[in-house]
Order: C-alpha cells, then structure tokens, then sequence
C-alpha cells in the first residue's frame, strides 16, 4: 500500500491540519491504533475522506496523537502533498 504519512504527535482538540495536494486523493486523519490497523490492512476508523479541491482542511476532533495520511484508496496514479499543522488549540 502506498501513502504519505505524517506522524502529527500529541495535538490539541481541533488542532487545524492543512493538506496541499497536487490532483484528487483521500486525505485522513487516523489515531495511533487506527494509524496501526490501517498499515496492516486491517479495519480502521478515520476522519476525512476524498478531497477535490486544494488546500483541505480537517479539524481534529480530540486531543491525542494523531497521523495524516493522503492516499489514492487503491486507485492508479500518483500524488504530490503537503500537510502542515496551521493552529493548536
């Protein structure tokens, strides 16, 4: 499986999260264990979804340790991102 990933650490609750991407691709928003289930293959819950238009932004729904993750969904292709924390809370 192929994806960018950025390992966000501890962030507040609706820590602002920006993601720059170059065409269409999901974008998600995974805690540590969902993070650990979706590289294995397994069933995970995340926050996002498919993105159409650049920069998206996604709030983080509570505070934690979080990951970023852009990806095709299995789709063929290539995609250039970003992905920059722009507030704490």
């Amino acid at each position: 499986m192929n994806f960018l990933h950025s390992d966000l650490g501890q962030v507040g609750a609706e820590t602002v999260v920006e993601f720059g991407l170059n065409g269409r691709a999901f974008i998600r928003l995974l805690d540590s264990s969902n993070f650990s289930a979706y590289q294995s293959g397994g069933r995970f819950n995340f926050f996002g979804g498919e993105a159409v238009r650049t920069p998206a932004r996604l709030s983080v729904p509570h505070a934690g340790h979080w990951h970023a993750v852009v990806d095709l969904n299995g789709h063929p292709g290539s995609v250039r991102a970003s992905i920059n924390v722009l507030a704490f809370a």
